[in-house]
């Protein structure tokens, strides 16, 4: 079952506005069938609903690695039942906000034969999705990522925001949300779009930069950042901080920011790869294990 007896609250935390939004109109959702994807789309559901968007789930049929098994793999058996399960879960939501009352939402699902990290960022694209919301097991979001799983292959390769749920995330809305931001560019249409999704949740956004022992930024430097973020952002709920690593990895630094100012999740831009590899490249620390419970918000 996605939904479960505390789905109603949780879901409906802060709901105070069903918006209709023009630039998130498709929200495209990943399943497996498991319980981890079935925590995405219950991120999926709580997003829709403050924002009208579509729901499309999707599932990939896995084709066997080696061609000689191509011969007595029941492709075909295993599609029939992928399609027959991802109605029954596109049926369960419609059913599920009937009887909560909630808004009526399009719930959509396709089947398809492939590679899952490939078909999904082919389908994201081909019906132009505003946000892609996949799940992730492991430890946590940005460690499946380091880890090469289908979520780092999706977010490298899909050009809408992608929204990584740890398997153990629970939707409390997002009251914060924590930038990671090297503070020297500012990427105006990341900004922006992180500030029409944290609207929806009337988010406090908390533009964090770690300092390193290599690092060296200048008061003016971040004056500089700052003022061009309120600029481009003209969103008043916005705070900045800096945070020194000292002898702390840089992801252990993020994990303790987020603990000790209760955010619900970071967000990052991921074409910026100089940063982002300085952030998460597996030889700069021991085995990342940020935030289990925390989901990673993914701009191009």
């Amino acid at each position: 079952m996605i939904f479960t007896e505390y789905s109603y609250k949780t879901l409906a935390a802060k709901v105070d506005l069903l918006g209709e939004d023009d630039l998130l109109k498709r929200i495209f959702v990943p399943v497996d069938f498991s319980d981890c994807s079935d925590n995405a789309i219950r991120y999926a559901v709580a997003i829709a609903i403050r924002t009208g968007a579509e729901i499309f789930l999707f599932n990939s049929v896995q084709v066997p690695l080696q061609a000689a098994e191509m011969a007595t793999y029941p492709l075909d058996a295993l599609e029939k039942e992928a399609a027959h399960r991802i109605g029954n879960l596109a049926q369960e939501i419609t059913t599920w906000l009937d009887k909560e009352r909630f808004r009526k939402l399009k719930v959509h699902h396709q089947v398809a034969i492939g590679f899952a990290a490939e078909e999904i960022a082919l389908k994201a694209k081909a019906m132009e999705a505003d946000l892609v919301v996949m799940g992730t097991r492991g430890t946590g979001a940005i460690e499946g990522m380091i880890l090469g799983s289908n979520a780092s292959s999706v977010v490298q390769n899909v050009t809408c925001p992608v929204l990584v749920v740890p398997e153990d995330a629970e939707f409390h809305g997002f009251d914060r949300i924590a930038y990671a931001s090297d503070m020297h560019e500012v990427n105006a249409k990341a900004i922006q779009t992180l500030v029409h999704f944290a609207s929806h949740f009337h988010s406090e956004i908390n533009v964090l930069h770690i300092l390193t022992k290599a690092d060296e930024l200048s008061t003016e430097q971040a004056n500089s950042f700052r003022e061009q973020f309120k600029k481009v952002a003209k969103y008043g709920k916005v705070s900045f901080h800096i945070a020194y690593a000292e002898d702390k990895s840089v992801a252990t630094m993020i994990e303790e920011f987020m603990d000790s100012n209760a955010v619900e999740i970071v967000a990052m831009v991921t074409h910026h790869r100089s940063f982002f590899d300085k952030l998460f490249h597996p030889s700069l620390t021991r085995r990342l294990t940020v935030h289990a419970r925390k989901p990673l918000l993914a701009f191009h």
